[in-house]
């Protein structure tokens, strides 16, 4: 049976999409009060019995939606979702970059979501609206060169 987290992680606004991070944090969209914007990107850390929520702070958040982020397999980098496509963040000494958002070759239409590393975090698969007949695809970013990612499914017929 699924356990509902407690206050201060749920909050009386929405939470969605949570992902651990390296760092130990678990980072999640919200729009909860007290953001910069209309929804945020929070993060959450157990201390003890307790939780201790913040805001991911003005280099992760701007007046807009950002509700999706994506810790690189080896912390050292984010992908973050916002409501006009994909941006990309340092880890720093002193906390995250500055977001930056990521060209036209992967932000075609402002709808990208969804990504996902590969493994390695080699690569970068997400969602992409072409507003048509070709809705709804995905596409697949070999950031640091080549790799067999996404793999084959075990036992799948070649058509």
């Amino acid at each position: 049976m699924p356990k509902r987290l407690p206050a201060p992680i749920n909050s009386t606004g929405n939470e969605w999409f949570p992902r651990i991070g390296k760092d130990g944090w678990l980072y999640f969209g919200s729009d909860r009060s007290g953001g910069l914007g209309k929804t945020d990107i929070w993060r959450a850390r157990r201390n003890g019995a307790r939780w201790i929520v913040e805001n991911a702070g003005p280099a992760l958040n701007g007046p807009g939606d950002e509700y999706e982020a994506l810790p690189a397999p080896d912390g050292r980098s984010m992908i973050l979702m916002a409501s006009d496509g994909l941006y990309l963040s340092h880890a720093t000494r002193t906390g995250w970059s500055k977001r930056v958002k990521l060209g036209a070759a992967i932000n075609a239409t402002g709808s990208e979501i969804g990504a996902l590393f590969s493994p390695s975090g080699n690569s970068l698969m997400f969602a992409r609206d072409l507003k048509g007949q070709r809705s709804g695809e995905f596409f697949v970013w070999h950031i640091h060169g080549r790799e067999a990612w996404p793999p084959s499914c075990p036992g799948a017929i070649a058509r």
